[in-house]
């Protein structure tokens, strides 16, 4: 059986990485093979398993360029049954432009 489980809100601080994070490992170690998704610009839940310098791909590299798969960012973690597709600082570029492209008055 699969499940995906989404850990989101708009408003930070309110424990999203910690709980995906905490949420993740529990489940990889009651057995279940587990893939935690990082999609946060500051990329916490990536660095709490990887340093920066060991991301060449990430998942902005999956979303922006259909040349990258997924497979290609997912990196297992110390624990055998816990993977990561990590972010990376490039996201929040892409941040930066699509607010730019719905802030922008239209013609």
């Amino acid at each position: 059986m699969t499940a995906i489980i989404t850990v989101a809100n708009q408003k930070g601080g309110v424990g999203k990485t910690t709980t995906a994070i905490n949420l993740s490992a529990a489940l990889a170690y009651r057995g279940k093979r587990t893939l935690l998704v990082d999609l946060d610009p500051q990329a916490n839940s990536t660095i709490a398993f990887f340093d920066s310098g060991e991301i060449s791909t990430s998942m902005f590299d999956v979303l922006s360029d259909s040349r990258v798969t997924l497979a290609a960012v997912i990196k297992p973690t110390k624990d055998p049954m816990l993977f990561s597709g990590q972010a990376g600082w490039r996201f929040a570029k892409l941040e930066q432009v699509l607010a730019g492209q719905f802030d922008r008055p239209s013609n």
